[in-house]
């Protein structure tokens, strides 16, 4: 874990960390209320980390159905849920590090990407390659707007998109 001054490089650390996190849209179903929704998510293959968030889907989910009709995602971690977690805080203390991706849901179309992201799925989430093959599955990736990380008192600092990918 980066020291907390290093903000941009501790939303990449807890991204490339993370196996899952939860996924809001905006309800088709519920008149447009926000609907959260675990979803599996990997950044890269294990030792390859890109910030941006990948996520294999089946146009069946729920939280697919309402990207069909607004695709405005926020995607949230928190270091709570890491093996070890946050060291005997509340996850909801400061230092307990969270991230708040958001931006566009869209299909992973470029074929040098889509087989990156495939693979790293795959690699770090091996049981989805048995998942049943009439769900149509896709690659899907957020693609960026907003950077938002807390990882110590006093507040969020602001972190642009450019900042977040850049920083290693």
């Amino acid at each position: 874990k980066p020291p907390h001054k290093q903000i941009a490089k501790t939303g990449r650390w807890l991204m490339h960390e993370s196996f899952y996190g939860s996924l809001s849209t905006i309800s088709v179903d519920l008149n447009g209320v926000p609907f959260g929704n675990v979803q599996s998510v990997v950044d890269g293959s294990e030792d390859e980390s890109t910030g941006i968030p990948y996520f294999y889907v089946s146009e069946m989910d729920t939280s697919q159905v309402n990207i069909a009709s607004n695709n405005t995602v926020s995607f949230a971690l928190s270091e709570a849920q890491l093996q070890g977690g946050c060291k005997g805080v509340d996850q909801e203390d400061p230092t307990c590090v969270r991230l708040t991706l958001s931006g566009k849901m869209v299909d992973v179309t470029n074929e040098d990407e889509l087989n990156f992201a495939t693979k790293a799925l795959f690699e770090r989430h091996p049981h989805m390659e048995d998942w049943p093959s009439d769900h149509g599955w896709k690659v899907k990736k957020i693609e960026l707007e907003n950077v938002w990380i807390l990882d110590f008192y006093g507040g969020v600092t602001p972190v642009t998109v450019e900042e977040y990918l850049s920083a290693m």
